[in-house]
């Protein structure tokens, strides 16, 4: 055996450093051979190495930070890591557009340059993707810690049926034929630049990797145990002699020979590379999909090597005539008897024709490139056992397609370098199967889009791969959201489960509430919130000339100069330019002591507004003034004192149910206005708002009040602001320009059930897929879509309904009326 100097832990024969401590190994080589014929005397395997190292099973000779990777010398690659897409739900219309935007991308790669596309999919550990997505306890917080283990229970729950435990991305190699790094990159550098630019052409995006994240994806699969950041150029500098094949090398490698060389380990992984035998006539374009959808450790590889063209076409068309010899003699022998047509001809004979036709055709006539290519599978397990499925689970899915794969006898090392992204292409060229562009692009790479940030809140499944919904809106470009959705569909449960995430998991952060049908009181009782009651028949008072100083807009008075228009042009239905104008000068006016003082004494009221009004050279001033003492002194005065709310609850909801009908929408932008205020105060403490605004349309009465909300909407982000707005009438919300806008510039929308019209509509808007626009036409209760940053999925979520959470959530009649009854009887 060979031990560390330094820990004295055993090592493989061929270690070169300690997986333990990274000390190097410096055995004899007397001493290696020794242990080498030792471990093969115990375990009936032999060690397959290149060069005496299991850095030569890598497949490459260096890897250089800036993502190039010398495969060989005068062999150069790079990597492009692409996201997934929605390709196998969509229309037929729909997927043809992104094989042809497929084909455009292969066909602009360079003839001499090499393509392997691949799909990493790895099983991940369970307790770490529990630590990353669950929730944990937090002290002092038992009532919160009581949802926060029922929620987690819940996924846990519904983790049999997803497909979780497994991690899927994807990439795409280029390898070219270069004397030197130095002419290499440019050539791999516009190559790169090509394909992402053509990917994003397809929705699907994309970017370039650097040489370090090469590394550490070679390393999760040679070395699983690592962490994700345990490799880096750093570690280099304190080991002189060692290179990046030394930092990602597996322990060992090894064939093993009691199976026919088809097998083959690596470290504590016992692996398999496969290859595709028996090519089907015709693919679907799903085989891909249905590989990558299995719930196992594997990387599927498509090399495509483009042939010259000139040599393609001669080959083709020297085909095509040994066919057309081929019929004359069939011809010839059997028209003495009878007459022959093209018909009557052997049916293999007719197909061989008809196929190098079409294939001529598109060489010629529609420039397409012929392309050499191999399918290949590597996957692993940690016992024989599990090998042995995953293997039937492979072969079961290509069966299905017509088409046979069978392991690489003899070639297991091959395969293994053929696998990871380096651009080693270890598929003998005899093995290749010949075909067109078109018939490379059916096997698409692309299955269904996926949102699951680490950290981020639950938002149920996606539909269509049954994985879990974790998006963080915290780390959003732009994180305002709208809740969508027809009456009953469940907009308002959707917002209370987004609130609910956020106070169990954001402690620090605030949640405010604007509510004009009372239906967030259960949710605020349970979780300890304060409700504000406004009304006019409540002593419970919002001055609307609430003012906190805001470093970032002149002390905050020129907002507020836009609330007040706003509410004022609300009051009187409309204000005329010169009242605008009169409006503005009042509010510097009435203004001014607080300006100089900063006494909150000396905030002005309605009342004093009203009086400044009056006192306008204008006679416009006085009938203003006259307009809206109604508001001041009339039955409609609740909003003309001064605010007696003084809530420090991180958690509020303003409750404005009963306000008069006509009073609501004033009701409501008063209250956003205050909402902003204090935006603007937790902005100087470092405190994060999310604000929640229930029965948006109430908003969306006049164009003041819109471009107010507008100007909140896009200056909520820089105050730290998370809003989200719900509604059920998303034709109101459509048909204003400026909210229309709003909805297409959010990064966060929940789209439930809609109408036929609706759906039309949103689909215009957001650019939707003919099947994304009827998954929202068709939704059930809790279903829709999701839209994340750009990426769109069909969800579900819906809670048990035994649950803590469903009770305060649910806002169906007959279960808030069960409740109620189950607590009288309780009670």
């Amino acid at each position: 055996m060979i031990y560390c100097p330094k820990c004295g832990t055993a090592q493989a024969p061929d270690a070169r450093r300690c997986p333990n401590c990274k000390t190097r190994i410096r055995a004899s080589r007397k001493d290696r051979k020794a242990a080498e014929r030792e471990s093969a005397a115990t375990s009936g395997r032999e060690l397959r190495r290149a060069e005496g190292t299991t850095a030569d099973a890598l497949g490459y000779e260096a890897m250089y930070a800036n993502g190039t990777c010398r495969v060989s010398k005068g062999t150069y690659s790079r990597t492009v890591e692409f996201d997934d897409a929605n390709f196998q739900s969509a229309r037929e219309s729909e997927q043809v557009d992104v094989l042809n935007a497929y084909c455009e991308l292969l066909n602009a790669v360079d003839d001499d340059i090499l393509i392997k596309v691949q799909i990493y999919a790895q099983a991940i550990d369970l307790d770490v993707w529990r630590d990353e997505m669950f929730m944990p306890e937090v002290e002092e917080d038992d009532a919160g810690n009581r949802y926060r283990a029922e929620l987690n229970s819940i996924i846990e729950m519904r983790m049999a049926e997803s497909r979780q435990n497994v991690r899927r991305r994807r990439f795409m190699t280029f390898t070219c034929s270069q004397p030197t790094k130095e002419k290499a990159d440019p050539v791999l550098a516009r190559t790169c630049e090509s394909a992402i630019r053509l990917l994003k052409n397809m929705g699907v995006e994309a970017r370039e990797m650097s040489g370090v994240e090469r590394l550490r994806l070679i390393d999760s699969v040679t070395n699983p145990q690592d962490g994700p950041d345990a490799v880096t150029y750093e570690a280099l500098k304190d080991a002189p002699g060692l290179t990046t094949r030394d930092l990602v090398a597996p322990p060992t490698f090894e064939r093993d020979r009691q199976t026919g060389a088809t097998r083959c380990a690596w470290g504590r992984s016992k692996g398999c590379g496969l290859y595709v035998q028996k090519y089907a006539n015709s693919v679907k374009s799903d085989l891909v999909a249905k590989l990558a959808e299995l719930p196992i450790n594997q990387i599927i590889t498509l090399n495509l090597d483009c042939w010259d063209q000139t040599e393609a076409r001669e080959t083709i068309e020297g085909r095509l005539t040994d066919l057309k010899v081929q019929k004359t003699e069939y011809v010839r022998k059997h028209s003495q008897q009878i007459y022959i047509t093209d018909e009557m001809l052997p049916a293999d004979m007719q197909d061989a024709i008809l196929t190098a036709e079409e294939i001529r055709g598109d060489l010629v006539s529609r420039d397409q490139k012929y392309w050499g290519f191999s399918m290949t599978s590597l996957t692993w397990a940690d016992t024989d056992e599990a090998l042995e499925h995953n293997i039937d689970e492979v072969q079961n899915v290509v069966r299905g397609h017509n088409m046979r794969m069978e392991p690489m006898v003899g070639l297991q090392l091959e395969a293994f370098r053929n696998s990871l992204p380096v651009g080693y292409n270890g598929v003998p060229q005899g093995w290749d199967y010949n075909m067109t562009t078109a018939g490379a692009a059916n096997f698409m790479p692309l299955t269904s889009v996926e949102i699951n940030d680490a950290h981020g809140q639950w938002y149920g499944y996606n539909q269509i791969s049954k994985n879990f919904i974790f998006y963080n809106r915290r780390a959003s470009s732009s994180p305002n959201g709208f809740i969508l959705g027809k009456p009953g569909r469940g907009k308002s449960v959707q917002a209370k489960l987004s609130i609910i995430n956020t106070l169990l998991a954001d402690p620090d952060s605030e949640v405010i509430v604007l509510d004009p049908e009372r239906e967030y009181i259960a949710l605020a009782d349970a979780f300890g919130g304060e409700v504000v009651k406004i009304s006019s028949d409540s002593d419970t008072f919002i001055n609307p000339f609430d003012l906190e100083f805001d470093r970032e807009d002149n002390g905050g008075l020129g907002t507020k100069v836009d609330a007040v228009i706003s509410i004022i042009d609300e009051m009187c239905k409309g204000l005329t330019a010169m009242q605008q104008t009169l409006v503005d000068r009042t509010c510097s006016q009435v203004y001014a002591d607080y300006f100089e003082t900063r006494d909150t004494e000396d905030i002005p009221t309605l009342v004093d507004f009203m009086e400044a009004l009056r006192s306008q050279p204008e006679g416009e001033g006085a009938i203003l003034a006259t307009t809206i003492e109604r508001y001041v002194t009339g039955q409609a005065n609740v909003f003309a004192h001064r605010t007696n709310v003084d809530t420090q609850s991180r958690f509020v909801v303003y409750d404005i149910r009963d306000l008069a009908d006509n009073l609501k929408g004033l009701g409501m932008l008063i209250l956003l206005d205050a909402t902003w205020q204090r935006i603007v105060r937790n902005q100087a403490r470092g405190v994060r708002t999310w604000v929640f605004i229930d029965e948006l349309q109430l908003l969306l009465d006049n164009d003041f009040t819109v471009s107010y909300f507008d100007r909140l909407w896009t200056r909520s982000r820089k105050y730290g602001a998370v809003p989200t707005g719900i509604t059920q009438n998303v034709e109101r919300l459509l048909l204003n320009e400026k909210t229309r806008l709003m909805v297409g510039n959010s990064d966060f929308l929940v789209i439930l059930g809609q109408s036929a019209t609706d759906a039309a509509a949103l689909g215009q808007v957001l650019t939707l897929s003919g099947q994304q626009v009827a998954t929202i036409r068709g939704a059930g209760v809790g279903e829709g879509l999701i839209c994340a940053d750009g990426r769109i999925v069909p969800f579900a979520n819906q809670l048990p309904k035994e649950t803590e959470l469903y009770k305060v959530t649910t806002t169906k009649l007959e279960d808030v009326a069960e409740l109620r009854r189950a607590a009288e009887k309780g009670a």
